[in-house]
């Protein structure tokens, strides 16, 4: 197992991945993006960019089958420019999470600075395919979707307070997934000269109140994870639940990412008492045994095959960060 107290606070993201053939994580705070050798608990390379100031989106995802960070600054809206100085506009960046090279930005046509909180999300594909949308999501305001190329904003009437946003393709259309304080979640189309949203919102259920989503994918199909007082899967394609809400988190859970674990594709989940759980996408069902990152509150979790071994992570604002190896099922 690996377990790091980072120096300040504020980790919001995490991610697995190997560099030069070792397993890597990859945490995202308020200093900056960091990336540690999972082998001896050590700092492996430089910071992302440099001293970040506030940062309020650290988002990975995977892009043109490279995996890519997404940043965006506080309420000021510093962005920390390629020779460390400081740039005073509303946008945010995309870095290629394990060399550090700069990919591209996004600006906010109406020069205000992004609202807090925020989350980010990109639909995987391939950077010259422009329907690889980025999706910034604030609490009060609208949903900010870029194309690579263009800009439109969305807006989604009656969800005020969004916790999170996932982004997937299904059918072919890259979409974005939310739920909010009512109840409820909505799919959007995020192609710049479509409608908006999807059909109609469909309840929460016996989850309650949703913390967190992710999207990952079995057999081409689009699986929603989503973490509230349980957790819960759902096909996106036809939005209907794949059994039933688990009962295994002995509170609400606050953190879910997927992934895959010996060409399994997986869920993660955490909650606020630092429970780690893993589930086999496939057939809903628990892998292994439940682990811990002590008494943290987990706020981002992450599941990858790097350096030939199956590793799950997970980081909390207050500055831990866990691995472990999960042995074969």
């Amino acid at each position: 197992m690996f377990r790091t107290k980072l120096p300040g606070s504020g980790l919001c993201s995490v991610a697995v991945t190997e560099s030069d053939g070792r397993p890597v994580l990859l945490t995202g705070a308020f200093e900056g993006v960091t990336m540690w050798d999972v082998s001896d608990g050590q700092l492996a390379g430089r910071r992302l960019h440099g001293d970040l100031g506030e940062v309020r989106v650290v988002s990975f995802a995977v892009v043109d089958d490279r995996l890519v960070v997404v940043t965006a600054m506080d309420e000021d809206a510093v962005v920390w420019g390629d020779e460390g100085e400081p740039v005073d506009d509303p946008r945010f960046d995309v870095w290629d999470a394990v060399t550090a090279e700069h990919l591209c930005s996004f600006e906010r046509p109406d020069g205000e600075p992004f609202g807090y909180p925020a989350h980010a999300a990109c639909v995987e594909g391939e950077f010259g395919d422009p329907r690889v949308a980025v999706v910034l999501a604030e609490r009060e305001g609208p949903f900010h979707v870029w194309d690579l190329e263009n800009y439109h904003e969305l807006r989604a009437e009656g969800q005020r307070h969004v916790p999170a946003v996932a982004c997937a393709r299904v059918h072919g259309v890259p979409v974005a997934v939310t739920a909010g304080d009512d109840g409820l979640m909505r799919m959007w189309s995020t192609e710049l000269f479509a409608d908006g949203e999807i059909g109609d919102p469909w309840p929460c259920g016996a989850l309650g109140q949703v913390n967190a989503l992710a999207v990952g994918h079995v057999d081409g199909r689009a699986v929603l994870v989503a973490g509230g007082d349980q957790v819960g899967l759902w096909d996106l394609a036809t939005r209907t639940s794949i059994g039933q809400p688990t009962a295994l988190h002995d509170t609400y859970v606050t953190a879910v990412g997927t992934g895959r674990l010996r060409g399994r594709p997986v869920a993660v989940s955490g909650d606020f008492h630092g429970t780690i759980r893993v589930w086999d996408l496939s057939t809903g069902e628990p892998w292994g045994e439940p682990m811990s990152s002590g008494r943290w509150k987990v706020d981002a979790v992450a599941a990858a095959d790097a350096g030939g071994r199956a590793l799950v992570a997970s980081a909390s604002l207050h500055g831990i960060v866990s691995a472990w190896e999960l042995p074969a099922a």
